[in-house]
């Protein structure tokens, strides 16, 4: 039981650890990978404790400004698969750090 966890867990420290040393902002989605979610539901969840909020102008999920002065998160401008250009959410290590831990307390059994 011990080594199958092990197997399991080794991937996510390794890969974690290697986000952690990098200076590369990283996607929401790329996070949901990471605590075990879909980027769907990760968002919804960000948008209900008031870490993103949707725009009024064109729906767009970004970080509130909180979560921007802490050094948590940024925009950036993107040209989207639906022939938009509206601002998206990158990750700072910092961010990527905090939000581990934040989904950590919201499912602890994950």
């Amino acid at each position: 039981e011990k080594e199958k966890l092990i197997k399991v867990l080794l991937p996510v420290e390794e890969k974690y650890n290697r986000m952690m040393n990098s200076e590369k902002l990283v996607s929401l989605n790329t996070v949901a990978k990471l605590v075990g979610t879909g980027r769907s539901t990760l968002m919804k969840e960000m948008r209900e404790d008031k870490i993103l909020m949707k725009r009024n102008t064109d729906g767009a999920s970004v970080p509130t400004q909180a979560y921007i002065n802490r050094g948590y998160m940024t925009t950036k401008m993107c040209w989207c698969a639906d022939g938009t250009y509206r601002p998206v959410c990158k990750v700072t290590r910092q961010g990527l750090d905090f939000l581990c831990g934040w989904w950590q307390k919201k499912h602890p059994s994950v």
